[in-house]
């Protein structure tokens, strides 16, 4: 859940569990980057912005006392809750949902990108990333505020399709020669559908890329990591991906995703709540 919900108010006969996907970005991590978007980094209005977010951290800590146990979605967000509330957490996977389908497309040659339009993201460098090599196409499915900035600098080679069905989505993810993304994510749920239908995954190793998609040094990988958050490392990434594409095994990328299966989840989950689902003296409302 979003961590303000944490803030919600219990009695001393309830358990309070968090499953936190990250600890608000907007206070935190990204602050800077959300003032700037919004235009509150400057003047009198960015004083009183950082006032109110200094105010939402201290409250954001706070509330955070009210949880008796936290679950994070991946080691990434653990470190974070660590970090920002000084607080342990168990770390229990979302699900992957998408199941491939039997009539499966035939690949193409283009890569793909399924994300929201917002600056954290940096679609932006996937976009300049491409418009530096001509020959490969780039599909960028979904929407967001910078949508119309985006459309204006794409190249040729790169098509921005905007929300799209989840049938069209699991087309595109289906045929594309590989899924590629940027973000620093908190655990990225799309790179593993994406897997699901066989489909490799090049990655920015920064968040939980790393502990969701096999790299090269895996006995059996299904993607390929690169390093620096950069247009450069994405034209690199690119190249030593097509040197050896067979690397990557449909096999390999499907046993990947059914790791963070549905059943698999439910089954953790159960188990958390079945183990912790008593008051006891760790509580600390």
């Amino acid at each position: 859940m979003p961590s303000d919900a944490k803030g919600v108010r219990t009695h001393r006969r309830q358990v309070h569990i968090c499953y936190c996907y990250t600890p608000m970005r907007y206070a935190w991590d990204l602050r800077e980057q959300y003032l700037s978007q919004t235009g509150l980094d400057r003047g009198l209005r960015s004083l009183a912005a950082n006032a109110l977010l200094a105010q939402l951290r201290r409250w954001d800590r706070a509330s955070s006392e009210r949880v008796d146990h936290f679950i994070a979605i991946s080691t990434h967000i653990a470190a974070r809750i660590r970090r920002c509330y000084g607080r342990d957490a168990t770390i229990i996977y979302p699900p992957v949902t998408v199941e491939p389908r039997d009539d499966a497309p035939k690949r193409e040659s283009l890569y793909l990108t399924v994300s929201q339009l917002v600056p954290y993201k940096r679609v932006d460098l996937l976009i300049e990333g491409f418009r530096r090599m001509p020959d490969r196409e780039l599909v960028v499915v979904g929407d967001g505020p910078l949508r119309r900035n985006l459309q204006l600098r794409a190249p040729a080679n790169v098509r921005l399709l905007g929300r799209v069905s989840d049938a069209e989505r699991d087309g595109w993810l289906a045929r594309a020669r590989a899924f590629i993304f940027v973000a620093e994510e908190d655990f990225g749920i799309a790179p593993l559908e994406a897997q699901a239908f066989g489909t490799p995954v090049i990655a920015y190793a920064g968040g939980a890329a790393s502990e969701t998609i096999p790299g090269l040094d895996a006995s059996a990988p299904a993607g390929l990591l690169f390093r620096d958050q950069s247009v450069p490392a994405i034209v690199d990434a690119v190249g030593e991906f097509e040197r050896d594409p067979g690397r990557f095994t449909t096999d390999a990328c499907r046993t990947n995703a059914r790791r963070f299966g549905v059943e698999r989840f439910r089954n953790e989950f159960a188990n958390f709540v079945a183990t912790h689902a008593h008051v006891d003296g760790s509580a600390t409302r």
